[in-house]
């Protein structure tokens, strides 16, 4: 299972420019206006990012799913995966929850991926 946050500059100019608007807004006890977003997202954080799919996942999330594929060459791994935008103007973030058959080292977690190899 991931979740991930994505920074309001992944969406462009205007939505960082939407942001600071908003949180200045916020500050001078102001309404927040969105155009950008469906919802103020100056100290939030929203349920989606981009158009739904047919499997049920955004387009931005399934990018997430079939990349971590890709990068782990596991054509064939479960994952399942959540993404919205947050009030961060750079840097996304992602909280990854991985469920094993049995106890599991974290050595042996880490030699699982190619890219965690020394």
């Amino acid at each position: 299972m991931v979740d991930t946050y994505q920074a309001v500059s992944g969406t462009g100019a205007d939505a960082i420019a939407e942001l600071e608007t908003q949180i200045r807004a916020h500050a001078a006890g102001s309404p927040k206006s969105a155009v950008v977003y469906p919802h103020p997202i100056a100290f939030n954080a929203l349920p989606e990012i981009d158009v739904f799919l047919e499997n049920g996942y955004t387009k931005e999330e399934w990018k997430v799913v079939s990349e971590s594929r890709k990068i782990l060459h596991l054509p064939d791994l479960r994952v399942s995966l959540h993404g919205g935008p947050c009030a961060g103007v750079r840097g996304h973030s992602e909280a990854v929850h991985v469920e094993t058959r049995g106890a599991i080292a974290p050595e042996a977690a880490r030699a699982c991926s190619p890219r965690c190899r020394g």
